[in-house]
């Protein structure tokens, strides 16, 4: 298709009366270039389509005025701005931001359905003005408004119909920080900057260990095992000595995240979460693949011959709900493990990489059950060492 022959119209007044020997003007938005020819050729905006009506308010056919169809113009985006006028000069439509289609000419001009009010979806009615403002405060430049996100976490989409859409790239933005809520950095040079972290290991001594910052991963605790078979190593946000020193439950609970790595894929159980059982007199508490204990917990534990980590809720060992998350450990980058209830611990999500990995509403710990962020490691039984590396941790309630 190229140009498109326009006739009809039949314009008359809201009391049927024909706008009789009547003007019609086409204006096009912008220049465009025009690929219905070979080569193409250029369309100015400038010079405007002037046509007049019969004495029944149509284009006629025979005059075999001709536009170019919209969709033959580039860029994509142009429209035609459709005045009109009686046999007196007086302004009688309009103006009315249309587009010509290429499909069945020629086009019948009756077929256009005007949007209310006018202009309305392609500018502003009749004599209205555009502003473009920012946080309620007028833009310097006011020819053009380009939405961009300079945040990988926001995705910004054109909807194709005036509307664009505003979107987290992977987990919903937190708009609730009421309550406790930050980071805890757990990589330090110095034991003085981790007082608000409990480590523990058994056997063979605590091995919490400093691990400097390297290409492409930040500082972090190292929890290591000895290479004693059943070794295993945590580390336990706040102090997790008894109901009294846990500090999160299901009813408050807003966020919890995790940021690290592990250091291998086999001989390894690894659990990152909240839990209500990892203090002094419960450290084996998680040195199983079905400890009997109130958890919302990541796992990876290759004698549960896990090959993703799993996303588990439950309120004991035999009231359980398992996700495999698809998302495998990583040992040479960095992964974040978070946790969210949107809705005060009636719904679990889990996300990995900041990605939904999956939604839990069944066996979830009771509301007001007492817990702590834990990160926990062991080497699976066998007598190697092994680690889970924690860079941040953070966690929020409302």
């Amino acid at each position: 298709m190229s140009l498109i022959t326009i006739f009809g119209g039949a314009f008359q007044t809201s009391a049927g009366e024909v706008m009789s020997n009547g003007t019609l003007l086409f204006e096009l938005s912008h220049d465009e270039q025009e690929t219905g020819t070979t080569p193409p050729g250029q369309v100015v905006s400038g010079l405007k389509v002037r046509v007049s009506l019969d004495s029944k308010g149509n284009v006629p056919l025979a005059d075999n005025i001709q536009l170019w169809s919209n969709s033959e113009l580039l860029p994509s985006g142009s429209f035609y701005i459709l005045r009109g006028w009686d046999e007196t000069g007086t302004d009688a439509y309009g103006p009315q931001f249309i587009t010509i289609p290429d499909d069945n000419p020629p086009y019948d001009l009756g077929n256009i359905v005007p949007a209310f009010p006018p202009g309305n979806g392609l500018g502003g009615g009749v004599g209205a003005t555009l502003i473009l403002k920012t946080n309620h405060v007028v833009n310097p430049v006011q020819s053009i408004l380009d939405l961009y996100s300079s945040d990988a976490t926001v995705t910004l989409t054109d909807n194709g119909d005036g509307s664009i859409n505003l979107q987290s790239a992977s987990s919903p933005l937190l708009t609730y920080l009421a309550g406790w809520h930050g980071w805890i950095a757990h990589a330090s040079n110095s034991s003085g900057d981790q007082t608000q972290q409990a480590y523990g290991t058994l056997p063979g001594g605590i091995t919490a260990a400093y691990q400097a910052a390297s290409a492409g991963l930040p500082a972090m605790v190292s929890m290591r095992t000895s290479s004693a078979p059943d070794a295993f190593c945590y580390v336990a946000e706040g102090d997790p000595v008894g109901d009294a020193g846990k500090n999160i439950n299901p009813s408050i609970l807003r966020r919890v995240e995790y940021k690290g790595n592990v250091s291998n894929t086999s001989n390894i159980r690894v659990w990152i979460g909240i839990t209500d059982r990892c203090g002094v007199g419960e450290v084996s508490a998680l040195d199983s693949d079905n400890p009997n204990h109130n958890l919302i917990m990541f796992r990876y534990s290759t004698l549960a011959s896990d090959t993703s980590w799993k996303c588990i809720t439950q309120t004991s060992s035999s009231n359980r709900t398992i996700t495999a998350s698809g998302v495998s450990p990583v040992t040479a980058t960095l992964q974040s493990w978070k946790i969210i209830s949107p809705d005060n611990g009636v719904t679990i999500q889990f996300y990995i990489n900041s990605v939904l990995v999956a939604t839990h509403t069944t066996n979830i710990p009771a509301a007001a059950t007492a817990m702590t962020p834990v990160a926990w490691c062991d080497n699976a039984g066998v007598g190697n060492i092994r680690s889970v590396n924690i860079s941040q941790c953070y966690w929020e309630t409302i």
